[in-house]
């Protein structure tokens, strides 16, 4: 949709010059598109001078639990071939002189069974895989000094569970992720010894089943990991940051580098009961003072500064009870004791497992007695020193602000997309709409995978790209207009004499020159229910040429015309693109060196050039689209177009799987999992 914007704003730069610069964006659209070479394949282009890597969001990713099972199913092939290639270390187990031994452990099998996606804010997707079945061959060796045998071994594990928490993180402008918990869970599982049988070789199976149990727990656990590492370090990088679009011009998707608004959001109320009047509040730090016989609620979202296992710890002078429910790390309350009591504290229990990867939900409940109280949070390491969870990475629960967050339905994505001129990098001063930081409530979840929020101000960034560069101020002549415009327009006086018959009379069969500049640039914005629109108002001055080949220069006439053009946008394969359905014309003449009777009937030649010439072939350029980044073997199909209220446009899009030059390799030669 940009390059339709760059296409659709070159448009307004002159009347004949206008299917000139068709042929040209026609070229630099194939350019563009010959430099990207498909989705993923494109690395970060630096541009010279600062960009802000702060600004809003212009575009932004909502993916739907459907979007990201389609995503798991795109990964999950490779994942079980770097499973199946896994090695598993051989063990020893001794037990009052008899030592078993187990070697050449190799899984056969692995069926990751039935998965569902949980979305966990802020940040963390959790994948929990139900009846996975694992089966192993293995040998084993047992002696007790007196006997020495030895054989073959299958395991077999039914109904066993995994639990993978991943952690989405923002890293230097790209989608980043952590595996911030792993479990395996077994529940069923048996040796069987080939050939064995009887008391004795249940012996042998008794003292390796814990230990292979374990052996087989911690071996998947720590594969997985490193098999999501490896797959998202080549899958996330080749997502491209940077896309160019000319020589000159680029787009850069970075995700926004926001920080974290710091402090936890809830209410201040006038009484204990968690009622009465209530006054919005954002703590940021935690040495806070409450009045006799008032209560607070909080809630927000906290970050430990490192891994490892923390409780909480609440130092206040006023006795009351504490709660931490099982399981949600940080609920903490504080009820109304009924008395005052000098200064103690009280820790949390239990303690819970954090890694510096992942935010955790914390919420504080606080009711005050007769003498009002003063509390510190703390948040203690274990066996370490206790600190004010203030030190710490603290956000509200607001989520604007974070580039990759994760509601209860969606993953949100939010890029600063923006484009630029790659030398001289500057932000543009077209304001910005703020997108939805959650799917719509009237979100097709069987028809779609995910939604794509588009502020116009990604588009408005190409006109001022262009504007900066001067490319709407332009000089033409008859010699500039190519083949294909001169039966419609031509630039000589005679061309013009039934329309201007005093400027013809004056000067008969002269050439002409039309200088443009914009006077206002009226920014893309949307109309909703409808489409698109923008509009140029554009300083035209007329001049007649005598006296070729070098010819006098004579000021004719100035004319103001103002182009509104009307558009939609659609979204298909990896593309963004855009067609003009009108272009409006008014015509205004501000002064002539002859009299002119109705310039106004200028406007029907311009409109025939426009209809007839310019708008089938910007349409037709305009088909190529704007590269959009997505996952390779990805791309955009059944997109339903919203023209939102807002200001913003919504594309309701589903994932269609394409294949990849290394999955049509893998599946020609009959190898794919």
């Amino acid at each position: 949709m940009m390059m339709m914007m760059m296409m659709m704003s070159r448009l307004l730069l002159g009347v004949g010059r206008l299917f000139l610069f068709v042929s040209v964006l026609l070229a630099v659209a194939a350019s563009a598109r010959d430099e990207v070479g498909g989705i993923g394949g494109v690395g970060g282009l630096e541009g010279v001078g600062e960009r802000n890597a702060s600004r809003p969001s212009s575009l932004t990713f909502a993916v739907a639990e459907r979007g990201l099972t389609e995503i798991e199913a795109l990964v999950l092939p490779e994942l079980h071939q770097i499973m199946m290639n896994v090695t598993i270390p051989d063990i020893k187990v001794e037990e009052l002189g008899i030592v078993v031994e187990v070697s050449n452990i190799t899984l056969t099998k692995l069926d990751f069974g039935s998965e569902a996606i949980d979305l966990s804010p802020p940040n963390v997707v959790t994948i929990a895989g139900t009846g996975v079945i694992i089966l192993a061959n293995m040998n084993w060796r047992y002696h007790d000094g007196l006997i020495k045998i030895h054989g073959t071994a299958k395991d077999v594990f039914n109904q066993t569970s995994l639990n993978i928490a991943i952690a989405l993180t923002s890293d230097h402008g790209h989608l980043g992720l952590t595996v911030a918990q792993c479990d395996v869970n077994i529940k069923d599982f048996a040796i069987i010894l080939d050939g064995g049988a009887g008391g004795f070789y249940q012996d042998i199976v008794n003292m390796l089943h814990k230990p292979l149990e374990h052996l087989f727990s911690s071996t998947i656990s720590t594969a997985l990991v490193k098999g999501i590492d490896e797959i998202a370090a080549k899958l996330l990088p080749a997502i491209p940051l940077v896309i160019p679009l000319s020589n000159t011009t680029e787009i850069d998707y970075g995700l926004i580098n926001v920080t974290n608004t710091r402090g936890m959001s809830g209410f201040h109320y006038s009484d204990n009961h968690f009622s009465g009047t209530a006054t919005p509040i954002i703590i940021d730090d935690f040495d806070i003072s409450i009045g006799a016989y008032e209560s607070i609620d909080i809630a927000g979202f906290f970050q430990p500064a490192t891994n490892g296992t923390f409780y909480f710890q609440i130092h206040f002078n006023q006795a009351g009870e504490i709660t931490a429910p099982s399981g949600t790390a940080g609920h903490l309350e504080m009820h109304n004791p009924g008395m005052c009591w000098v200064e103690h504290h009280t820790d949390s229990t239990p303690p819970f497992n954090g890694s510096a990867s992942v935010f955790y939900p914390i919420q504080l409940q606080y009711q005050g007695g007769c003498g009002g109280g003063h509390i510190e949070l703390r948040v203690c390491a274990q066996g370490g020193a206790c600190q004010l969870l203030s030190s710490l990475n603290i956000t509200t629960n607001t989520t604007d602000s974070l580039p990759v967050f994760v509601d209860t339905r969606a993953v949100m994505v939010a890029s600063g997309a923006e484009i630029f001129d790659r030398t001289h990098p500057q932000e543009s001063a077209y304001p910005h709409h703020t997108l939805p930081t959650s799917l719509p409530a009237t979100f097709n979840s069987t028809r779609h995978s995910l939604v794509l929020y588009l502020d116009p101000f990604l588009l408005n960034s190409g006109i001022s790209v262009l504007n900066t560069e001067g490319a709407f101020n332009l000089s033409i002549t008859n010699a500039d207009l190519p083949p294909a415009v001169l039966p419609y327009f031509q630039l000589n006086t005679t061309f013009f004499r039934y329309v201007l018959p005093n400027l013809y009379q004056k000067f008969p069969n002269d050439a002409m020159q039309v200088d443009m500049e914009p006077s206002t640039i009226t920014p893309i914005t949307v109309i909703p229910n409808e489409g698109i629109g923008a509009g140029f108002l554009y300083s035209i001055n007329v001049s007649v040429l005598q006296g070729m080949p070098s010819p006098q220069r004579i000021p004719a006439m100035t004319l103001e015309i103002e182009f509104a053009i009307t558009g939609n946008v659609s979204l298909a394969n990896t593309t963004l693109t855009g067609a003009i359905s009108a272009i409006n014309l008014t015509t205004t003449l501000k002064w002539s060196i002859v009299p002119v009777a109705n310039i106004s009937a200028l406007n029907p030649i311009i409109a025939k050039l426009l209809d007839a010439v310019v708008i089938p072939a910007l349409n037709s350029a305009m088909a190529k689209g704007l590269p959009l980044p997505t996952v390779a073997g990805l791309q955009f199909a059944n997109t339903d177009v919203v023209y939102e209220q807002g200001g913003y446009i919504a594309l309701h899009a589903a994932f269609h799987p394409v294949s990849t030059p290394q999955q049509r390799q893998v599946d020609g030669d009959g190898d794919g999992v």
